[in-house]
């Protein structure tokens, strides 16, 4: 921190934000050396807001790349740093999804709202190996045959399962997967922004809250498989 002339210069560390900001009413101690009533928070709330728009702009520029699955880890990263929503706003094709009869299409969130509004059944894979996945959720949900399949990359995110899984098919819920992880790190499915937003999708097609969806999950082999229903 450093007192310049007429004004204080401090730095401070937010999250996702680099750059100098001119704060018009700021009250210092008597030395005029330190501020008084900075809420980090507040500050976060208010410019972060203002950032949004940028950062939409941002992503849909990514869509000139020739390998957008190859960005995954950076667009979660963005999602956790200015929240999922935004990957929800943005026209940037990141959905893979698997269509009858076996076509794998990049579709952007508009597209793949509409892609679904009619459809009562949607099957999600989370994993890092998510493109061989079809085969396996397919023998899961036998009853889901024709679903549309959205393939969602772990890279970038928390991990499910554990290497003692072994072979075995494993129930639960949502949460439960994620805590039962392998890693360093505390596993929260929070953090699984890209399954976070594709869920977020579904229900907005659909036209229901996220947690109105009728939903199950397995997970065999470090990769989770879901089944998502229109609530009736």
């Amino acid at each position: 921190m450093k007192w310049c002339a007429d004004f204080l210069v401090s730095s401070r560390h937010s999250r996702g934000m680099l750059g100098l900001i001119d704060v018009d009413e700021l009250e210092l101690t008597a030395a005029r050396s330190e501020m008084l009533d900075w809420d980090d928070k507040e500050f976060w709330r208010k410019w972060s807001a203002k950032l949004d728009t940028y950062v939409i702009h941002a992503l849909n520029h990514i869509a000139g790349e020739r390998d957008i699955p190859a960005r995954y880890p950076f667009l979660a990263r963005v999602g956790k740093t200015y929240g999922y929503k935004l990957l929800m706003e943005c026209e940037l094709r990141w959905l893979s999804v698997r269509q009858v009869p076996g076509e794998i299409r990049l579709l952007s969130p508009t597209i793949f709202v509409d892609s679904i509004k009619t459809e009562n059944e949607v099957l999600i894979c989370y994993g890092s190996s998510v493109w061989l996945g079809e085969s396996k959720i397919r023998k899961l949900y036998v009853c889901a045959e024709t679903a549309p399949v959205a393939l969602i990359s772990s890279l970038g995110q928390p991990g499910v399962g554990s290497y003692d899984d072994k072979e075995r098919v494993i129930d639960g819920d949502l949460d439960e997967h994620f805590k039962a992880a392998d890693t360093y790190s505390t596993s929260d499915s929070n953090a699984a922004v890209l399954l976070k937003a594709t869920i977020d999708l579904v229900a907005k097609a659909w036209g229901c809250q996220p947690d109105l969806i009728i939903s199950t999950w397995k997970r065999k082999e470090r990769e989770m498989f879901g089944y998502l229903r229109r609530p009736s």
